[in-house]
């Protein structure tokens, strides 16, 4: 029978009046510790005894709830701490007196003005105002619709089937890899006729962009494309597709080529698997033409200088009211291409950034090809409000490696080649038989 002792002949009601008393204690440490500090009480000085291992399960389980609860309650304070600081920040704004000024006019007319008012275009409006007195050619407030467009740029996210329509005759220019219209086996050339029921024959590519995006709720469309003269119905489906910011190819000489359009949020992976399948094929040499490139997220063109870069070259230097940071590649990966970059006045922002980090913290051998790039060196901070709108404004400037700001400056060349026109339109077109600016590029390479 048992004895009612534990090994070491201590009772076990002693043991758990022990194991009682050393809790309390640590309560109180724990509350005085607390008092005055915090609002939500922590569990920074929580420790497991001996004897407590000894609990029974339904003492374990109790633990679990006390901790289940103390994360819960953590959750809830810091949701708290937050929608508090956020209610302090509007209070000590509220106690400027240049924004009581505008209260009080923006109060008075939205009382007295005589006709219908628009309280959000009053605000846009304001706000607009205000951005333009700043000394900043990049300060500008976007409205909701200007800012889905703007966000759209940066992620390259839409509702859609994975095509890219060409506008002066509907014909389908690409099909984006692993999207619903791939599978569903529209083809390079097909032209858009028919959207389920509905003829769409007649319109531009843009309607009929819309025509397709604007069917929520529904997973799949019947589309009728016209293909070597005859018409052909196809399912096909509908989601979330993300456009690429960037093509390449495989030119004569087995020279890579990759065009990138804007440094958008997912641009490093598309660049990775191209780099990986140029690997693959054993090119060596690579042209990156980032003309008419306006630029896009900074993360971003560094994320894709840190794909080609040895780990710890610099990519660049950001210097904002906190002082000068100097962002160094800290990734594994590296290569080994020589590479020629085609830039013109349309590069702008992260392509000169990306354009600058290559050119001078990269192993191998780099030479820029084309004409003077844009020349901005800023960089602004975007603002979401509440209803979607946009404000963004200049919080800092970035350096290339080589301490320089290209700012009002831009990127020189080292070889400068004018871009031949055969043609220019009355509407500003050029037309050309033959791209100069990379033929001059290929000649690095020996084409």
């Amino acid at each position: 029978m048992a004895s009612g002792k534990d090994k070491k002949g201590v009772s076990k009601k002693t043991n758990k009046k022990r194991d009682n008393e050393i809790i309390k204690e640590e309560k109180k440490v724990v509350a005085k510790e607390n008092a005055g500090n915090e609002k939500c009480l922590t569990f920074k000085h929580f420790k497991i005894y001996p004897g407590i291992a000894k609990f029974t399960e339904v003492v374990s389980i109790a633990i679990l709830v006390v901790i289940a609860s103390f994360l819960a309650t953590k959750m809830y304070c810091n949701k708290q701490y937050k929608k508090e600081e956020s209610e302090n920040k509007y209070v000590q704004i509220s106690k400027d007196e240049n924004l009581k000024q505008f209260v009080d006019v923006y109060d008075d007319v939205t009382k007295n003005k005589v006709g219908e008012v628009d309280k959000g275009e009053l605000i846009g409006g304001a706000i607009e105002g205000m951005l333009g007195t700043l000394d900043d050619d990049y300060a500008e407030y976007l409205n909701k619709d200007e800012a889905e467009e703007f966000d759209y740029e940066l992620s390259r996210k839409f509702r859609g089937i994975g095509v890219r329509i060409l506008n002066a005759d509907n014909s389908i220019i690409e099909v984006f890899e692993g999207s619903p219209a791939e599978a569903a086996g529209i083809q390079v050339g097909d032209i858009i006729v028919k959207v389920n029921d509905r003829d769409v024959e007649s319109y531009g590519a843009q309607e009929i962009s819309e025509v397709i995006r604007d069917n929520e709720g529904i997973n799949s469309l019947e589309i009728t494309v016209r293909r070597d003269g005859e018409d052909v119905l196809l399912n096909v489906g509908l989601g979330e597709i993300t456009e690429p910011a960037s093509s390449s190819e495989v030119l004569d000489g087995n020279i890579g080529y990759i065009s990138i359009s804007v440094f958008s949020e997912d641009l490093k992976n598309e660049i990775a698997k191209k780099i990986a399948k140029y690997n693959e094929d054993g090119v060596t040499n690579l042209v990156i033409d980032v003309r008419g490139n306006s630029g896009g997220l900074l993360t971003s063109a560094e994320a894709v200088a840190a794909l080609f870069l040895e780990k710890g070259e610099t990519i660049y230097s950001f210097e904002d009211k906190e002082g000068v940071k100097v962002i160094k590649d800290e990734t594994a990966e590296s290569t080994n291409f020589n590479i020629a970059i085609l830039i013109d006045g349309g590069s702008a922002s992260a392509a000169e950034l990306f354009t600058a980090a290559l050119k001078d913290s990269y192993a191998h051998n780099v030479a820029v090809y084309g004409t003077q790039s844009f020349g901005k060196g800023t960089v602004q901070q975007v603002i979401t409000l509440s209803d979607g709108s946009k404000a963004k404004y200049t919080i800092g400037k970035w350096y290339r490696p080589d301490g320089t700001c290209v700012d009002e400056e831009g990127i020189i060349p080292d070889v400068e080649v004018e871009f031949e026109c055969t043609e220019v339109t009355e509407d500003g077109v050029c037309m050309y038989d033959e791209d100069n600016q990379l033929k001059a590029a290929l000649s690095a390479f020996g084409q």
